[in-house]
């Protein structure tokens, strides 16, 4: 219940009062009707804003347009903390998953590209209207501390902004390390490592002795259902910066192939299987925060009533120094 009071009265304060004290209270205590909260907020200010914007201009009604803003950030604060929404949803890749009239479908693990230096999770979102979109956290490895990191991605609405943050990632699939020629089953398929293709996007050698970004081919024998067929993932390497990128390839029949690391001395490689036996899992948590975007606007109606204050009382300075001056 929000209030907005302009003239002081006294049967008005005796139903603020009653609000706060007895109607509130009852009502959160049958617990039938949701939680309900009362607000205050004095309209005075709106007032005497208006009244000195009429009579001196905007710039001397500065410092009761810095008060409203503080009413409205305290308004959004209030929403915000009172009546934001966490969950923790287990997604299985491809399962759209509802909760809170949203549907949350973990779509696929994006690695790092030369553009995007994080690993990233695509999540589509679809609201109870249909309308879609998608969210990309972020879920690294810190070079420097060699600690697990996480970053929300934010989806800013005038209504409520959605954080989805990613809590673990379990990509359903073991890590293999093969040397050339060998050959190991998962699942329903058989993978053999070939060998190395260094022609794969130009000669890997002339590229590295230039200094440019190096990318080095690999082949798979993949067999399934009898039927054997031949893969070629990639692994480049920009030697600047040091940035890795190892795109997954898919398999005929379904699932993905990605080069995790390689060894180019002992001519081995350890490689990523997706979508084979066990399906990637992402667990996250969701968060909606209603009306925070009050909060900035309460913010912004502040620093700029503080700064036509600011320019008011520069002005009148300088007016009063000319006086007395002149005096």
């Amino acid at each position: 219940v929000l209030e907005v009071s302009g003239q002081k009265k006294k049967e008005k304060d005796a139903k603020v009062q009653t609000a706060k004290t007895l109607w509130v209270p009852a009502v959160n205590n049958l617990g039938t009707f949701g939680r309900w909260a009362f607000l205050e907020i004095d309209a005075t200010n709106l007032h005497k804003t208006i009244a000195k914007w009429r009579a001196g201009g905007l710039r001397a009604a500065g410092g009761y347009l810095a008060h409203a803003g503080v009413g409205v950030m305290l308004l959004g604060i209030l929403a915000s903390s009172a009546y934001d929404e966490s969950t923790k949803l287990t997604l299985v890749q491809g399962k759209p998953v509802e909760s809170h009239g949203r549907t949350y479908t973990f779509v696929r693990y994006l690695p790092p590209t030369l553009e995007e230096r994080r690993d990233r999770m695509e999540i589509e979102v679809v609201e109870a209207g249909g309308k879609k979109y998608s969210l990309y956290p972020r879920m690294f490895l810190n070079e420097r501390t060699q600690q697990l990191m996480v970053n929300p991605d934010i989806r800013k609405t005038l209504k409520e902004d959605l954080y989805i943050s990613p809590i673990q990632y379990d990509p359903g699939q073991p890590q293999l390390a093969l040397a050339k020629g060998q050959e190991v089953s998962v699942g329903d398929i058989q993978v053999k490592f070939e060998g190395f293709d260094l022609n794969a996007d130009g000669n890997a050698l002339a590229q590295m002795s230039a200094g440019k970004e190096i990318t080095i081919g690999t082949v798979f024998a993949v067999t399934r259902d009898g039927k054997t067929s031949q893969v070629r993932p990639v692994y480049k390497l920009n030697p600047a910066s040091g940035q890795v990128e190892t795109p997954p390839t898919d398999l005929p029949g379904g699932g993905a192939i990605r080069i995790s690391r390689i060894d180019a001395s002992a001519g081995n490689v350890e490689i990523d299987l997706g979508g084979i036996a066990n399906p990637p899992t992402l667990a996250v948590d969701v968060t909606t925060k209603p009306l925070i975007e009050m909060v900035w606007f309460g913010l912004y109606l502040m620093l700029g009533g503080g700064a036509l204050a600011m320019v008011l009382r520069f002005r009148d300075a300088r007016v009063l120094e000319r006086v007395q001056s002149a005096g």
